[in-house]
Parts: C-alpha cells; sequence; structure tokens
C-alpha cells in the first residue's frame, strides 16, 4: 500500500510539474505577443535601413511632442466655429489613443517605378498652389503650408489666373516662383454666354495650363505633382502622407491618385488619425497626381469645363479608386469663391476636422528599407489600403457587426456598448428622369453625410463613427452594377436582414451631435 501510494504521490507530481511547465510557457507566449504589438504599435520593432532624408525632421518632432500615435475623436471636444484668417489649423482632433490594426508591414515595390525611385532617392514633389483674386486667402495657404514638416520653398510654384497685383505681391513676399497665366477673357465669353459656365472654363483651362508648366518647364523630372487650391489649411503630417502613400498608387492598379481631403470628415463621424480609405469618388482639395496619369491619360482629353466632376466619371477612372485619410489633412479656409458661397461652406465645409499633432508621422521607403522576407517596408497605414488587404478588413469586419434592422433602432443600439453596426440600404444611383433625387438626401440628412451618395463612398459603402461605434452604411440596390460598380457587397448581407428603404429615414430625427 505505501508502495502504490508513492507511485500516486509520484504521478502527482510529474503531472503537478509538466501543469506548471505548460502555463509558463504560455506566459512567455503571452507576453512576448504584448510586446510585439507593442513594438508594431509604437514603430519600436526596426528594419535596418539607410536614413531618410525626412528622418531627422520626424525625430524632432517626436522629441517635442508626445508619442500619440493615433488620436480618437469626439464631437464635443473639436473646436465647431469658423475659424478666423490665422495661418493654423482651427479644428484640432481630441486626445486618446486608438488601436492600430496589426497587419503586414512590408510589402513588394518596384523601385524601378518613376515615384518609388523618387523618393527612394530622397525627393520631395513639386506643389503647385492654383490661384486668382484671393491675395489674403493666399497668404493664409502659404504660411500654414510653410509650418509642414518637410516643406521647401523651392518646390513651390503659385499659378496665378491673371495679373492681380496683390496676388502677385503675397508671392513675392514668400519668395516663390509666380506663374502668370493670362487667359483670353473675350473668347470665352463669346463661346460661353453663362457666367457660370465662363468661370468653369476659366478654371478647367488653368488647371490644363499649369500641369502642362510644372510637368514641361518648372520641374520636368518630378514624376508627380501635389495640387493645391489658395483656400486651405494644412495639418503638419500633410506631405509626409503623400510620400508615404505614393509609391502604392504605382503597386496598387485599383489606385490612381491620393488626396488628403475626406468629403464626409466632419468632427462627429470620424475617430482615428491613422486610419485610410477609399473612393471612387474623386475629393479633390489637396492631391496627388502622378506624371505618368497627366502625360499618358488626362492631359490629351482634359475637359473644358467642369474638370472636377469630369474625373468622377466611370470613363476616366475606369473603377479605379482614390486613396484619402478619414481624418482629413486639409481644412477649406474660403467661404467666398467662384462656387463656393458661406450657407455651402456651413454645411459641407466649417464642420470638417483635422488635427495639429505632430507626433503623427508616417514611414516613408528609403534605401535599405527592407524586411526579412526580401519586401520594402512602407508604413502600415498605408499597406492596409492595399486592394487586397482592405478588403479583407472591410469584410472581416462587415461580418463582425450588428445587423441594423429597423432605423428607429440607430439611436438605442448608439447609446449602448461601443460596437460595430452594419446598416443595409437600397437606393437607386441611377434615379430616372422623373425622381428628383436617389433617395439617399433622406439618409444623409440623418447622420449627417454628404447628400450626393457617390462621395466618399467604397462600392456602395459609407464607412463612419458615431461616437465610438463603427458604422457601416451599404447600399445593394441594383443601380451600383449599372454605374460599373461590380464588386459590392452585397453577398454579405444576412439573409434574414432586409434592406432599408430611404422612406424608412423620412420621419426621423437627426442624431444630436451633428446640429
Amino acid at each position: 500500500m505505501a508502495r502504490m501510494g508513492f507511485q500516486q504521490s509520484c504521478r502527482h507530481n510529474r503531472v503537478w510539474s509538466l501543469s506548471l511547465l505548460f502555463w509558463a510557457l504560455l506566459g512567455v507566449v503571452f507576453i512576448c505577443q504584448i510586446w510585439w504589438q507593442h513594438a508594431l504599435h509604437t514603430g519600436q520593432l526596426i528594419h535596418e535601413r539607410s536614413p531618410h532624408p525626412w528622418d531627422q525632421t520626424k525625430q524632432n518632432a517626436s522629441q517635442n511632442t508626445s508619442s500619440l500615435g493615433s488620436v480618437g475623436v469626439s464631437p464635443s471636444s473639436l473646436t465647431l466655429a469658423e475659424p478666423p484668417l490665422v495661418a493654423s489649423i482651427p479644428t484640432v482632433v481630441a486626445e486618446g489613443v486608438a488601436k492600430m490594426r496589426a497587419r503586414n508591414t512590408s510589402i513588394r515595390l518596384d523601385p524601378n517605378q518613376p515615384m518609388t525611385s523618387f523618393i527612394l532617392e530622397g525627393g520631395r514633389f513639386p506643389i503647385v498652389v492654383l490661384a486668382h483674386n484671393r491675395a489674403e486667402r493666399l497668404r493664409q495657404t502659404l504660411l500654414s503650408l510653410r509650418n509642414v514638416r518637410g516643406f521647401s520653398s523651392t518646390s513651390i510654384f503659385v499659378a496665378q489666373d491673371g495679373d492681380d497685383a496683390d496676388v502677385s505681391r503675397v508671392v513675392e513676399e514668400h519668395g516663390l516662383e509666380n506663374c502668370v497665366h493670362i487667359q483670353d477673357l473675350d473668347q470665352i465669353k463669346r463661346n460661353f454666354p453663362q457666367r457660370w459656365e465662363q468661370n468653369a472654363v476659366r478654371i478647367a483651362r488653368h488647371y490644363k495650363w499649369a500641369f502642362n508648366q510644372v510637368f514641361n518647364k518648372l520641374d520636368k523630372l518630378a514624376p508627380g505633382v501635389i495640387i493645391l487650391e489658395d483656400d486651405l489649411l494644412f495639418s503638419p503630417d500633410f506631405l509626409e502622407y503623400f510620400h508615404a502613400v505614393a509609391p502604392l498608387l504605382e503597386l496598387d492598379k485599383s489606385l490612381w491618385v491620393a488626396s488628403a481631403w475626406n468629403d464626409n470628415g466632419f468632427d462627429y463621424l470620424v475617430h482615428d488619425v491613422n486610419s485610410l480609405l477609399r473612393t471612387d469618388f474623386m475629393p479633390g482639395l489637396g492631391w496627388l497626381m502622378p506624371r505618368k496619369l497627366w502625360e499618358a491619360e488626362l492631359a490629351s482629353k482634359w475637359p473644358d469645363k467642369g474638370w472636377d466632376h469630369w474625373m468622377r466619371e466611370p470613363n476616366q477612372h475606369s473603377g479605379r479608386e482614390v486613396v484619402f485619410p478619414q481624418v482629413p489633412r486639409v481644412f477649406h479656409n474660403g467661404s467666398t469663391g467662384t462656387f463656393m458661397d458661406e450657407p455651402t461652406h456651413n454645411r459641407y465645409f466649417a464642420r470638417i476636422a483635422t488635427h495639429s499633432n505632430t507626433s503623427v508621422v508616417w514611414s516613408l521607403p528609403s534605401p535599405g528599407g527592407v524586411s526579412s522576407d526580401g519586401h520594402a517596408v512602407v508604413d502600415r497605414r498605408v499597406a492596409q489600403v492595399a486592394s487586397e488587404a482592405y478588403e479583407q478588413r472591410v469584410r472581416e469586419e462587415l461580418q463582425k457587426a450588428i445587423p441594423v434592422r429597423d432605423a428607429q433602432d440607430i439611436a438605442k443600439l448608439l447609446s449602448g456598448t461601443p460596437t460595430s453596426l452594419a446598416l443595409w440600404v437600397s437606393y437607386d444611383l441611377a434615379p430616372r428622369l422623373n425622381q428628383a433625387t436617389t433617395g439617399f438626401d433622406l439618409i444623409a440628412a440623418f447622420f449627417g453625410l454628404w447628400h450626393e451618395p457617390r462621395r466618399g463612398a467604397h462600392r456602395g459603402l459609407h464607412e463612419f463613427w458615431l461616437g465610438d461605434t463603427h458604422m457601416f452604411l451599404i447600399n445593394v440596390h441594383p443601380s451600383l452594377g449599372q454605374s460599373g460598380i461590380h464588386h459590392d457587397y452585397t453577398g454579405l448581407q444576412p439573409p434574414d436582414v432586409i434592406a432599408l428603404k430611404p422612406s424608412a429615414f423620412r420621419n426621423l430625427k437627426r442624431l444630436s451631435w451633428q446640429l
């Protein structure tokens, strides 16, 4: 009996020892996982590479500010008043840290591509600022631009439409190259009798002239150009963002330009300063255009008017999309202009969020910047917006989101635990002549979105935040296919969920924080 008890005791001790070893190993794995995620988040996971010319600038910025990497936005913490004429960002993203999605940070770049090679060699894209007769607005734009990390006066050109003396004086004050464009206004008036049409023609022709000036005369080697208007203010990482994302335009054939603007980037709809999105609707207002796109496609067929609407047509974008930040890197500072008045500005532009946090930085591809698998290291936020990774992320989150079955339940769901909501709707993107609107305006009014259904949408999907709740608004109407959108998310709609019609929102009270 004693011998049996001894054997049982030994077996018990061995089991106990194996159990302790198992839990110890599990603890080590857990600690390593936490360290790995922390390293990915803070950038402490360093790949050996040669320093990039902007690295010292970013290092100085990090030393002088907090180590905040991702900033959350809450409506109550934002400045909402119309900004005065000051050379700074008026709306500041609130404090708080949002989790970065830990995904692969290395993708294969082609160093022989023009923009990628240009950035690897430390190049900076030229910037063209289009101006007309708003000297004071231009002054504020240039002052704001000087505060952007990576600013260089030698790469900035002002394309002046007309010879306004005050505008010329502002350009001279800043020591910049002023390219004056004198148009034949009499010829425009003869051919286009309506005033709005004359303005549209003048603007479109000025854009074409400016692009040709930059690529053919001012910077014949530049593989791309950043296009600005004379009434914008900028976040500190405005230029870094474009240089970080530019190689993806060459790698991902489903993209064609990058923008710093979000049409639906209202302070009550954004949440994460590190998030990048995709849309087939050209936002403009601070954008990067590759030289190859201009010379091979756009230059020969540039329209005589309405250039921005023209670029949004399927015949131009051919199904390609624009990458843009969830939290805009520009603020529209002009409440008056050729096609702008104060009511329009107050409705669609005054509450656009942006940020002034100098600790938000971007990793730029650099010589020797390769991971262990031989791929070029790019900023993880850029890697996440590449087509395959982006679609995987959207589909995963849609499948996890709670489906909304009744529009009246939305306010109740928002007052509960923060989560993700999927709202399946059906509205016609191509209304017939006897239809006044698509019906989307009723949905847009409820959430506080732009009334135009394609602004900011990706394959019929609007993605935004309501407080801490991630909102997915998915259109499943058959008109998506008729509008050239062939890869939508209709197949992910739960079989027991009925897509809501716009009429379901007709009598609903608007969400409170947009008022």
